[in-house]
């Protein structure tokens, strides 16, 4: 993804096709809040992309204010999270870390 790209997920506001998330998920304790997160955007009829974007806090008032993370996730943790026994066909997804700032 370019930055240009990145900024302008930044000016929308969230929807069916974006999710902003101030922390990452903590796969241990909230599994099934990243499983229904994702389901949600996979299962949303659209013809664009849909992000879910960790590290940015927002609010209809304020819109967008990057936090950061203070921790990066590993792709391979978020595919395994899904695990093949619980979702069937998988979502194809990827995780791609991107600073700005």
């Amino acid at each position: 993804m370019l930055e240009e790209e990145f900024r302008k997920i930044l000016k929308r506001g969230e929807g069916e096709t974006l999710d902003f998330k101030t922390e990452c998920y903590d796969l241990k304790q909230s599994r099934g809040d990243f499983i229904k997160d994702l389901l949600a955007m996979a299962n949303t009829p659209r013809e664009t992309p849909a992000y879910i974007v960790f590290g940015v806090n927002w609010t209809p008032e304020e819109g967008c204010n990057v936090t950061g993370v203070t921790r990066q996730l590993d792709d391979v943790e978020l595919q395994s999270a899904l695990g093949h026994d619980r979702v069937q066909p998988n979502p194809r997804f990827t995780y791609t870390p991107f600073e700005i700032d």
